[in-house]
């Protein structure tokens, strides 16, 4: 791999509203109000979300402060600011599941350094993870994520400022691009999914359809290629009201 030059690359990106994003930001808010109170809280908790109802488990070591109320209250709050107001998850009536005790303190010694370690063991999970700084973007994200990040960031954009009222908070994007001599030269091959708002399920007008196109987000005075051809129209899945958009490398440009 590392003598090929030649070579198509795909990143996957979703939106903010996608359940695995919704979990982290809810996540990241607890942390949050933890960390705030004392900044050496230990947080250890899982958190799920379906249809209408979220539910946090775990162990906790950290202030008596930060209550039940106050980590569901900021759970409903980050629900709200990424735009969940629909009848089959609503910020406001989901139902809130709380299942947090107090961290053992077999696992607080497994993961606590000693008083005369400068090492700290961390909550004692592990991940596998890659990345890396390059010169293919102007922020140095490497072209296929980043382009997949920006798809669905104007999307998001859209929707908060009123632009795009009819685009519910889930999406998704998928961006494949064809490297030549290690460095990016066309897509060829780029999809996007978003959720349809509940009261545009029906009927998709034309302003949608022209907001829907993302063309001009990825136009990039980097490179020469050209994301998106002029070509196609939002359609709906099969299953579930999303639009989704493909673009061929015959389509694009």
């Amino acid at each position: 791999m590392a003598n090929r030059r030649n070579y198509l690359f795909t990143s996957e990106s979703v939106s903010e509203g996608h359940p695995d994003k919704v979990c982290d930001r809810i996540s990241d808010a607890v942390v949050d109000l933890y960390m705030a109170a004392d900044p050496h809280s230990r947080v250890a908790i899982e958190t799920l979300v379906t249809t209408n109802r979220i539910v946090m488990a775990g162990e906790v070591r950290g202030p008596e402060s930060v209550t039940a109320a106050l980590i569901e209250d900021a759970a409903r709050r980050a629900v709200r600011e990424i735009g969940y107001e629909q009848k089959g998850f609503h910020w406001k009536n989901c139902e809130f599941q709380f299942y947090v005790h107090e961290q053992s303190a077999d696992i607080a010694m497994g993961v606590d350094a000693h008083a005369e370690s400068e090492k700290d063991e961390g909550a004692g999970d592990q991940g596998i993870m890659f990345g890396y700084a390059c010169r293919e973007t102007e922020p140095l994200m490497p072209a296929p994520i980043y382009y997949a990040h920006r798809i669905l960031h104007e999307m998001a954009k859209a929707r908060h400022t009123g632009r795009a009222p009819e685009l519910g908070p889930d999406a998704k994007s998928q961006v494949t691009l064809r490297f030549e001599d290690g460095k990016p030269a066309k897509a060829t091959a780029i999809d996007w999914w978003h959720h349809l708002g509940h009261y545009q399920r029906r009927n998709l007008g034309l302003r949608a359809q022209k907001t829907l196109s993302v063309e001009r987000f990825l136009r990039d005075k980097q490179y020469t290629f050209t994301m998106f051809s002029r070509k196609g129209m939002p359609h709906r899945r099969e299953r579930g009201h999303f639009l989704v958009r493909r673009c061929s490398e015959r389509e694009c440009l």
